[in-house]
């Protein structure tokens, strides 16, 4: 049998209502049920003495339907699970399904705002705002009209397709679109909402990614980098031509602090071209215990491979650099600080202010192209590959499960090499000598 308890999560804005949420633990596995009610601390302390012994204590004054529906709901889950006993083997998951199944309806639009509301409990955020930036873009394909989930078949997938291509969308905006869609679809049918059977109506179209342009840094271009000289770089007879009107003097308190952002910035992409490409997001989210003598190990949060890299001097620098800014933390780095804000909305700010100061670092060092966080990776990659290490070696150092996936992320770097090549053959036939490639 499941247990089931009512708990209380208070807000991280002071002053306002907290959530309660009904917890389910069976298999080991822990869920959480949102519920609708948003009540202050001290009303939670009366409202949870009255759950804990309702046959003593007098409901609290305006929460008599609170307790009510929160009483309801415990037992229509223990309702539901016998049902589920008799067939056999479930999970929390399919004690949740089934609750709304019965009490939601087929509404796509009910059902997609109740998982999102889930998924941010359990800290999938980012998983929540795709889900419901597709449902805004449905139901603006549906012009407002409530959408079941029976409607959802071949015809309605190619008509919200053709939209999306009439609209003048990218192809990886459509395939995001259609994506999260099928992944809302398919929790339906783990929800019963809709039929297994029957094949997927996604036959209908043909979800496909385009290759983004990727850039990685050259062996010049990193050492230009790597070599910047923060006490002279920013001094305004020294400073581009194209940000001598944008920064502001070195010497002035705002130059001061841009220095120090600039600093910061550099630091973290150092470290994370060091690291073998560290993602932004990995970086983020570094624990201090997850550095262990002269390694960190950790779990990437894209694959959850696991990663364990040793901490070369460079590394040891930039880690020491920031020991003030985090004697507070349980982080390595200062990208997401203990403040009362959401730790994900921490690193998506850091990581905008990082590509933001890295486009100005990158003016600043005359590299005359956009640098970006996830530039470290692929320079990483690059610079691996052109020092002639395996693939395999390269491929075990960015974590990828599949030596395949390296090839197509390297395969990108190599265009002007292709190009010079297809340029040789275009010529060579013209010439009766000097067939060499690489002059």
């Amino acid at each position: 049998m499941a247990s089931y308890k009512v708990l209380f999560r208070p807000s991280k804005r002071e002053g306002k209502k907290g959530s309660l949420l009904i917890r389910l633990i069976h298999g080991r596995k822990v869920k959480h049920l949102t519920t609708e009610f948003k009540l202050f601390p001290k009303e939670w302390e009366l409202l949870e003495r009255y759950l804990n012994s309702p046959a003593t204590v007098d409901p609290p004054i305006g929460m008599e339907r609170a307790a009510a529906e929160l009483c309801a709901i415990t037992g229509h889950l223990e309702v539901l699970e016998e049902g589920l006993k008799e067939r056999g083997m479930y999970t929390v998951e399919d004690l949740i399904s089934s609750y709304y199944l019965c009490n939601r309806g087929d509404s796509l639009s009910t059902f997609v705002r109740n998982l999102a509301r889930n998924l941010k409990s359990a800290g999938q955020e980012r998983t929540a705002r795709a889900y419901l930036s597709t449902l805004a873009r449905l139901n603006s394909f549906a012009r407002g009209k409530d959408i079941k989930f029976q409607a959802i078949n071949g015809y309605f997938i190619k008509a919200f397709e053709t939209e999306l291509k009439e609209e003048g969308l990218m192809i990886n905006t459509i395939s995001f679109y259609l994506r999260n869609l099928r992944a809302i679809y398919n929790k339906g049918i783990l929800s019963g909402l809709v039929p297994a059977h029957g094949g997927s109506p996604f036959r209908a179209v043909r979800i496909t990614t385009q290759a983004t342009r990727k850039r990685a840094l050259t062996l010049d271009q990193m050492r230009q980098l790597n070599n910047l000289d923060f006490a002279t770089l920013l001094d305004e007879d020294k400073r581009p031509e194209s940000l001598k009107n944008v920064l502001p003097d070195s010497s002035s308190p705002e130059g001061e602090i841009l220095t120090k952002n600039l600093y910061h910035a550099w630091r973290l992409f150092l470290f994370s071209f060091h690291a073998r490409g560290m993602s932004f997001v990995d970086l983020a989210y570094l624990r201090k215990e997850n550095l262990r003598g002269n390694s960190i190990s950790y779990y990437r949060r894209k694959t959850g491979g696991f990663i364990e890299v040793k901490v070369n001097a460079e590394m040891r620098s930039i880690i020491e650099s920031f020991n003030d800014e985090v004697k507070e933390s349980k982080y390595l780095f200062p990208v997401i600080l203990p403040i009362k804000r959401s730790e994900r909305i921490q690193y998506e700010s850091g990581l905008r202010l990082q590509n933001v100061r890295l486009k100005l670092l990158s003016e600043l060092a005359g590299l005359k192209l956009p640098l970006s966080t996830h530039m470290a990776r692929h320079t990483w990659a690059t610079i691996a590959k052109r020092e002639n290490l395996p693939l395999g070696i390269i491929s075990e150092g960015l974590g990828h499960s599949d030596i395949r996936t390296t090839s197509i992320y390297l395969d990108t770097f190599e265009r002007h090499i292709l190009d010079r090549a297809s340029d040789h053959v275009s010529t060579v036939i013209k010439q009766k000598e000097d067939a060499s490639l690489f002059y």
